[in-house]
């Protein structure tokens, strides 16, 4: 989990439906893609790493997964964990803080 101290209400989470057929490659890579796109929007350099590294690492851990039921439990969890990645973005944004020090070396400011 991305973000474990942000919890989405239960009521709000079973009020939407998942599809229970296993999601094609199609749809996993624009899940990844989507996760690394949204990674890079945070304007913190540690929070954006962190994400960007947490999204690969997960799915290499679960390239190998042949049961449908499993794909699809886990595709569903990387669905809630890109819409709270995209709702941290946007606080991020809200909230700069000073730029860290990678970030100032990067910028050569």
């Amino acid at each position: 989990m991305l973000f474990p101290s942000l919890r989405v209400p239960a009521a709000r989470v079973a009020a939407r439906q998942y599809s229970t057929a296993a999601p094609g490659k199609e749809s996993v890579l624009s899940l990844y893609r989507n996760l690394l796109k949204t990674g890079n929007k945070f304007t913190d350099y540690n929070v954006r790493s962190y994400v960007n590294r947490r999204v690969k690492t997960d799915f290499r851990k679960h390239k190998d997964l042949t049961d449908s039921s499993k794909i699809s439990e886990v595709f569903s969890f990387g669905q809630k964990q890109l819409e709270i990645a995209k709702r941290q973005s946007v606080i991020s944004e809200l909230y700069k803080g000073e730029a860290s020090v990678m970030e100032s070396y990067a910028t050569g400011a």
